[in-house]
């Protein structure tokens, strides 16, 4: 992330390796987006350098609808046990306080001084994996952030023996580390350069898939594809940031991804005009996108647009004096700016990503958070929402019907998977079956329950909309009373008459009463208790002749009270 180097492959020299992680790039102060009260997906997060905390926390801030979580750039690792603070205690801990204020999560970012072979010697031990382990979450804690970003560079230059046994390693430390963040509630992050297939030559010993099932986030630093030590181009193609990036999703989850956006550019040397060009003339420099913006309009230049390399580019002439040499060089500058952010932001959508990761946070033009703010607006999260409604009172052993339906912003959506969920009046809920939405949203399933039963419907969140659970209503059931083979009208020659059948569920013990209608209501007039199977029989005694209507009713108990259909009885 810090480093500037080619995507091909480069000889492994530390010095070379360590001194690209310092760009001196300097901040330009806040560049907030103007504040909208629309909802937006937090699709960015990026890393704020020790060296220019108040412009980082500012944009941040300023922008805070836009992150989860932010990465404080302020660690290096120097051995097993060494955990060295870059920049100001007190600076860490007011940029945390800061953003846990705007409810952003710190995940601060750790790189390391250990080249492959020292950082094998310490992934090959167990005991010193574990110290490492333990003094990152020492770290992590001891400033009270919400997780680790593992940004080790340097370990992909060494002996080749070495880096064999980093590419096997490095996921088992992250594993370790994961698992010890996770028992305090943290999160794991690791940070790992830009590789286009298993085959890729270059960052070797990045295993995505194995890094990617280790940890929370996977954050990849699309950005040097033109390094300082190479030819003039831009930092950030789209056509290669995509093809990164399409790679990626087929090894890590991409809701684990972030994939990288330059805040950034270079300025190369190409040729001499005219004398002869001290060193200090040939050197490229780098230059935040603020200050590429600056320095064009400076010189009355309009940088062009590379549709090709969805960057701005310009050339001038620059006069060098120097240790007794004098020159006019040609130079040209790449950087990326609000357009490029444009561009490139629609990979987030294709590929359903969790987002971007600026490097370096303010650094940016005011235009360039527009951008974000407007496509974060453009694919925020839609709502979803289910309404239910379920019987409220069910014979045993009768069908019926939940029905739902969905919406998404409010409006009848298609399509959507719905899974039906039951439990008792407490207890677990387990799935009883999935279907989609119709065209007006509605959703049905057929229903039998034999208890009382709670139903919900749910959704899972996609990457374009909210999961939702309904309301759980309950559907209380009745017992089933049935009378055996009984006309609607019965001709009883005696002044009684014996009423047999089943209750079900067959539980013995329920008590069932035989009823009369008199003066517009039930009168009981005999009781029993059901035996095995369900069985009962009552008998029904009358005074005189007449016509009577009857029924049977079970006594609530397990379930509701429940009962018969009504019969008329003629006695004569």
């Amino acid at each position: 992330m810090r480093h500037r180097w080619s995507r091909a492959a480069v000889p492994a020299v530390l010095a070379t390796v360590l001194a690209g992680l310092c760009l001196g790039l300097v901040p330009q102060g806040a560049s907030g987006a103007a504040r909208s009260t629309a909802p937006v997906r937090p699709i960015v997060t990026g890393w704020l350098p020790y060296w220019g905390t108040s412009a980082a926390t500012s944009v941040v801030t300023a922008n805070a609808g836009l992150f989860r979580e932010a990465s404080p750039f302020f660690f290096t690792t120097t051995s097993a046990t060494g955990v060295r603070l870059q920049g100001s205690s007190a600076a860490l801990q007011s940029m945390t306080s800061t953003l846990h204020a705007r409810g952003i999560a710190v995940i601060p970012t750790f790189t390391t001084t250990m080249d492959a072979d020292r950082f094998a010697a310490v992934l090959r031990d167990r005991s010193k994996r574990r110290e490492h382990v333990r003094a990152l979450v020492r770290a992590a804690v001891s400033f009270g952030v919400d997780g680790v970003d593992l940004d080790y560079e340097s370990i992909n230059f060494g002996s080749r023996a070495a880096r064999d046994l980093v590419r096997a390693k490095y996921p088992v430390l992250l594993d370790e580390l994961d698992a010890a963040l996770a028992a305090r509630g943290m999160v794991s992050s690791v940070t790992v350069p830009a590789r286009r297939s298993d085959a890729d030559p270059n960052w070797w010993v990045y295993d995505y898939g194995r890094l990617g099932s280790a940890v929370d986030r996977f954050r990849i630093m699309t950005y040097d594809y033109s390094w300082s030590g190479g030819s003039p181009g831009p930092i950030a193609p789209k056509s290669w940031v995509r093809s990164v990036v399409a790679y990626a999703v087929t090894r890590v989850a991409p809701s684990k991804i972030s994939f990288g956006l330059p805040s950034y550019g270079r300025d190369w040397f190409t040729g001499t005009v005219k004398g002869r060009c001290p060193s200090v003339a040939k050197q490229s420099t780098s230059r935040t996108s603020a200050q590429m913006a600056s320095f064009a309009r400076s010189r009355s230049i309009a940088p062009r647009w590379n549709r090709a390399g969805t960057s701005r580019t310009f050339t001038y002439r620059q006069r060098y004096t120097s240790g007794g040499r004098s020159c006019v060089a040609r130079r040209e500058a790449w950087f990326d700016d609000a357009r490029s952010f444009r561009t490139k932001l629609g990979l987030v959508a294709q590929y359903q990503l969790r987002g971007v990761a600026v490097w370096a946070l303010g650094n940016e033009t005011a235009g360039m958070w527009r951008s974000m703010h407007r496509y974060a607006a453009a694919v925020a999260v839609k709502r979803t929402s289910l309404s239910v409604n379920a019987p409220a009172r069910v014979v045993y052993g009768s069908k019926s019907v939940v029905r739902g339906k969905v919406r998404v912003d409010g409006v009848a959506e298609s399509g959507v998977r719905v899974t039906l969920w039951r439990r008792g009046l407490s207890g677990s809920w387990g799935q009883v079956a999935t279907r989609s939405s119709g065209a007006a949203g509605q959703v049905g399933f057929a229903v039998a329950p034999r208890r009382h039963t709670q139903y919900q419907l749910r959704n899972v969140a996609t990457w374009a909309a909210s999961g939702a659970r309904s309301a759980a209503p309950v559907a209380r059931v009745a017992y089933r009373v049935a009378l055996d083979r009984l006309a609607s009208r019965v001709t009883v020659h005696a002044r009684q008459y014996v009423l047999r059948g089943t209750v079900a569920p067959g539980l013995a013990g329920v008590v069932v009463h035989a009823q009369l209608r008199h003066g517009g209501r039930w009168v009981t007039r005999g009781t029993a208790t059901v035996g095995s199977g369900g069985q009962f029989a009552l008998t029904v005694r009358v005074r005189q002749a007449g016509d009577r209507t009857v029924r049977v009713l079970a006594a609530p108990g397990v379930l509701d009270a429940g009962a018969s259909r009504a019969v008329g009885l003629s006695f004569r």
